[in-house]
């Protein structure tokens, strides 16, 4: 067959470029971008966009929710762009590859692709690299006319309006809000509402069954302790706070909250739970199953509801 007619079979196929380009590759990229805020955490992002930020948690959190932004920005240009749709997705294509090729040189075990859903970066490198293929054989031939200027104010539009529903439901409390693991993320706490908080996300319980929040209780003045019961530092915290209670004027109320580990890490390094040292306190206990991370004990004074004061570790 000659190269004109190679060319014409795949230009019968140039449909199949545009579809992929403009419905499959972006559908995938915001597929993925929607689970990591919802499911996932800076600790599922791959090493090599971990040290952008360093080990400054806060900077860090701010790489994670541009990473969802940009991958749902480049999800709506794709669709929105005809022109370059097929160059565009080739190139995001081709560098998702080379981080999954890094992150498999490095020893990852998880792409972190879909947030805290495992996924190998050997499968993921796989269908990168079909898609990539499929991309670049079927790309769509000839090349349309130049977007409009309306169609580039529409893009930047909706582009704009993508970013800020990411920062809104942050502060609204859905990022991690279907994670299997939760980190503290306590530097972005202060000043907030304890309904944008995602650790309530995981309703603390007290023995009776039910949920409680800063809401439950009637006092304006609220101290939240976030614990371990296998933690002999955060127990001398509870003491002192408690005693510290006793002694004030105002009527506070004093909340502690255990932090479960999973199952059998107890047992298996032999840690000894014991009660929270205090009697005139709600003790509750956060639901099981989830992985906690966090230094402990997290102190956090809430004043009708807002966040006034976060301690941590102290």
């Amino acid at each position: 067959m000659t190269s004109e007619g190679r060319e014409t079979g795949v230009s019968k196929f140039s449909w199949l470029g545009g579809f992929l380009a403009r419905v499959v590759v972006p559908g995938y990229i915001a597929l993925g971008a929607v689970m990591k805020f919802l499911t996932g955490s800076p600790a599922d992002l791959p090493d090599v966009v971990r040290r952008v930020a360093g080990t400054d948690a806060a900077a860090l959190y701010q790489v994670f929710l541009m990473v969802v932004c940009s991958e749902l920005v480049l999800a709506a240009v794709l669709v929105m762009h005809r022109r370059w749709a097929s160059v565009l997705a080739a190139l995001s294509l081709a560098v998702f590859c080379v981080v999954l090729v890094i992150q498999i040189a490095q020893g990852g075990t998880s792409c972190g692709c879909f947030g805290a859903v495992k996924v190998s970066p050997w499968a993921m490198l796989g269908i990168d690299a079909a898609l990539l293929a499929l991309v670049v054989i079927f790309r769509r031939r000839p090349m349309e006319a130049d977007i409009s200027s309306w169609r580039w104010i529409w893009i930047t539009m909706v582009s704009a309006g993508l970013i800020v529903a990411v920062f809104g439901a942050e502060r609204r409390g859905w990022q991690g809000r279907y994670s299997g693991t939760y980190t503290l993320d306590t530097h972005t706490w202060m000043g907030r509402s304890w309904e944008t908080l995602n650790v309530f996300n995981f309703t603390p319980r007290a023995q009776d069954g039910r949920t409680y929040s800063p809401a439950t209780f009637p006092e304006d003045r609220q101290v939240w302790v976030f614990y371990r019961r296998t933690c002999p530092h955060c127990h001398e915290t509870i003491k002192k706070l408690a005693e510290q209670k006793a002694s004030e004027a105002v009527k506070s109320r004093l909340v502690v909250v255990d932090l479960p580990y999973e199952a059998g890490v107890e047992e298996r390094y032999g840690m000894t739970p014991r009660e929270a040292p205090c009697e005139d306190c709600t003790k509750l206990r956060a639901v099981e199953g989830t992985g906690y991370t966090a230094t402990v004990p997290v102190v956090v004074t809430f004043v009708r509801g807002v966040v006034m004061d976060v301690r941590v570790g102290n």
